[in-house]
């Protein structure tokens, strides 16, 4: 049986980005608020890594409005070709093998993608984030969120899982790991809602082992 890695490697990450996509003109960022509140100067000294960069819209965002040095990871190659046009230093790879060097990102941003992860990687992906993150540095995910694990069909693929669940524990169980915000949403309506299935967090985690001696 194919895990949910090589599916979404094989075929499945481009037809997630078939389905999402939209001309940049229209392009509307959820995490723009949160990303300006982060004190990161405008430099392209800022290393900064999306995993799951979809179309790089968000990355070439933020290399225009504030400089930074922008990388992605995608399991779509199309993802990677399209990311490249807009001058986003790309790989085609999953967050339980991350292509950089350690202490290399001043912020890593999941972007929407650990939902559809495999569980069994979830202690690879977090020891790879963390290996790859600067000793001070930031951490955004932005994913479904449960105050408990659920998993249903992917609706999309029925060989495929969505997995729902607190996913900032993967971190602030670490002394490292700080929560400086957390943020729940509807889906698409981007406003409050009592409809858990459709809850979605914004969390930014600050890594700082300087503050543990």
């Amino acid at each position: 049986m194919k895990s949910q890695k090589d599916i979404f490697l094989e075929y499945e990450g481009d037809k997630w980005l078939e389905r999402n996509s939209i001309d940049k003109s229209e392009y509307v960022d959820p995490l723009s608020k949160i990303l300006d509140s982060i004190p990161l100067k405008e430099s392209s000294n800022v290393n900064v890594l999306e995993i799951g960069c979809g179309n790089g819209f968000r990355l070439s965002n933020l290399n225009l409005l504030k400089k930074w040095n922008v990388h992605g990871i995608d399991p779509s190659s199309n993802s990677i070709s399209n990311s490249r046009k807009l001058k986003i230093n790309a790989f085609k790879a999953t967050a339980d093998e991350i292509p950089f060097d350690d202490n290399f990102f001043d912020l890593v941003i999941f972007g929407f993608c650990l939902y559809l992860c495999d569980r069994k990687d979830l202690f690879k992906i977090s020891s790879e984030v963390n290996r790859v993150l600067k000793i001070q540095s930031w951490l955004l995910i932005h994913d479904f969120w449960s105050p408990s694990y659920k998993k249903v069909k992917y609706v999309h693929n029925h060989e495929i899982f969505s997995h729902k669940d607190d996913l900032g524990k993967m971190f602030t169980w670490h002394p490292f790991y700080t929560l400086f915000s957390h943020r729940i949403e509807n889906h698409t309506s981007h406003s409050h809602s009592d409809d858990m299935n459709e809850w979605v967090g914004i969390s930014l985690l600050r890594r700082n082992d300087k503050s543990i001696q």
